[in-house]
């Protein structure tokens, strides 16, 4: 690496780019961003930097994990293997191998609806569970039969309780919503889950499509919902709480057919609205009244506590059901209230523009037409310290992962 010039790491790392993301190494530039220019998710990142750390015989520094998803160009990745020649920092790793999550933690109740009919009775949206062991409130939300756990007021004052989901949003569930509010125009399906045939990521849609209704696919109907935009995961959140999913981009060009809201209940169309969970509701929910590290407290993750590092280098997964993911009603990543997978399974969506500093829990910046949107809480993918609760990034709503979902929150239901 002495005799090396930046100049000659940026040509070798397009071919090792080219070679990765099967590109054409002539359209990538020492200017293109790995993310926004190349489309790469995070699956292809992670590839990317250990082909690059061998490459190089380099370790890349810690600040990757930070700073990828907003720097991440060619030149970028260079100047970090120039400074990783020179220093020894902490290497991006996967963990070491470990037994499947499936098998080391138990499975809760499952609660999601996935071939319950879709009802308008116009009752309470909620409808009383039972009560945790530390007197926090359980609900049923009625329209997709999700588990939704009470979240207290902080003890030192703050803002007040809330309902968030107690797992994330299932694929089976999600796929009993688009059946809900068929016929969707294409277009609109494309901004949400469809991919171009030229993708080689549509294999791993955990739902398909069957005329006018749409399923799980074989083994994903308890695994999270993934390969789901923003705008996507949004409009699931609307429809759930009874609101018009039609204004889940505020700024949408699209004009859609249909004259009446599909949804369980309607109110006014134009209403701008988020029942995605906001970055301070998560942290709230997984940190509780402490500083805690992770949502169970401040020992490291084990394969009994979180879906974290579950990836291989070189494994290929041919379904959508071989992705290493976790059910979503399995005891793992819990945090202080009962929440499922607070750290790891999949990253979730929140409602928040991505600042440089989480908003006030009670004022979320949940406008539509912010360039990125915040991520929580790590994945089966991710290395093990991006599941502190520390932790958050951001991409662009129109971003779809393998390792992203969602769930929702009630502020107004407590």
């Amino acid at each position: 690496m002495q005799n090396i010039s930046e100049r000659d790491i940026v040509r070798d790392l397009i071919q090792i780019i080219a070679k990765r993301l099967s590109r054409d190494p002539h359209s990538i530039t020492s200017d293109s961003h790995l993310v926004e220019d190349l489309g790469c998710d995070s699956l292809e990142l992670v590839e990317l930097v250990m082909d690059i750390e061998d490459r190089f015989s380099v370790k890349l520094p810690a600040s990757l994990r930070e700073d990828i998803f907003r720097a991440g160009t060619v030149r970028w990745f260079a100047a970090l293997v120039m400074q990783a020649a020179q220093e020894t920092e902490s290497r991006l790793v996967q963990g070491s191998p470990r037994s499947s999550p499936v098998m080391a933690a138990p499975l809760a109740e499952w609660t999601q609806f996935v071939e319950e009919p879709v009802t308008l009775d116009g009752g309470p949206l909620y409808e009383p569970i039972r009560g945790t062991s530390d007197g926090c409130k359980v609900l049923r939300r009625r329209t997709d039969g999700m588990l939704c756990i009470e979240v207290p007021s902080r003890q030192t004052g703050g803002a007040g309780a809330f309902l968030l989901d107690r797992e994330p949003v299932s694929a089976g569930a999600y796929a009993r919503f688009l059946t809900a509010i068929s016929p969707v125009p294409e277009q609109i399906l494309e901004e949400w889950v469809l991919l171009p045939n030229a993708d080689g990521r549509g294999v791993h849609i955990p739902i398909e499509r069957h005329g006018e209704k749409w399923l799980a696919k074989a083994g994903c109907t308890q695994l999270p919902m993934w390969l789901v935009s923003w705008y996507g995961a949004n409009a699931y959140s609307l429809w759930a709480h009874r609101h018009d999913w039609r204004t889940y981009r505020e700024s949408s060009s699209i004009t859609l057919e249909q004259p009446e809201p599909s949804a369980p209940s309607a109110v006014d169309a134009n209403l701008k609205a988020s029942f995605l969970v906001s970055e301070a509701e998560w942290e709230r929910a997984a940190r509780g009244d402490d500083q805690r590290t992770w949502p169970w407290g401040n020992d490291e993750p084990t394969e009994a506590r979180a879906c974290l590092a579950q990836h291989r280098r070189g494994q290929r997964y041919a379904a959508a059901g071989d992705i290493p993911a976790a059910p979503v009603h399995q005891r793992l990543g819990v945090g202080p209230y009962g929440h499922h997978h607070l750290s790891g399974n999949v990253w979730n969506w929140c409602r928040d523009a991505f600042e440089p500093i989480p908003d006030k829990p009670d004022r979320p910046l949940h406008g539509t037409t912010a360039r990125w949107r915040t991520e929580k809480g790590g994945s089966w993918l991710s290395p093990t310290e991006l599941g502190q609760i520390s932790f958050r990034r951001g991409r662009s709503p129109a971003v779809r992962g393998r390792c992203l979902g969602f769930r929702c929150s009630h502020r107004e239901a407590i």
